[in-house]
């Protein structure tokens, strides 16, 4: 588990991706602020009552709304 603030956008694409070499999974759960979490055409906004799980072997972007903190 890691708590992270953020404050900006997260890309992940294919050249990040091809370095692992299984299915990866995050879960997400926002203590403060809103994301954006996308990946596949879809859109989620997150807040501290919404969470997410996404695929890390997936490309995704995580778009933060002000400043966020997660674990």
């Amino acid at each position: 588990m890691t708590d992270v603030l953020l404050s900006e956008r997260i890309t992940r694409r294919e050249r990040h991706i091809a370095k692992l070499d299984n299915d990866c999974y995050y879960v997400e759960f926002v203590e403060q602020g809103k994301m954006n979490v996308l990946q596949a055409g879809q859109s989620l906004l997150t807040n501290p009552g919404v969470g997410a799980i996404f695929s890390a072997s997936e490309a995704y972007d995580l778009e933060c709304v002000g400043k966020v903190r997660s674990l």
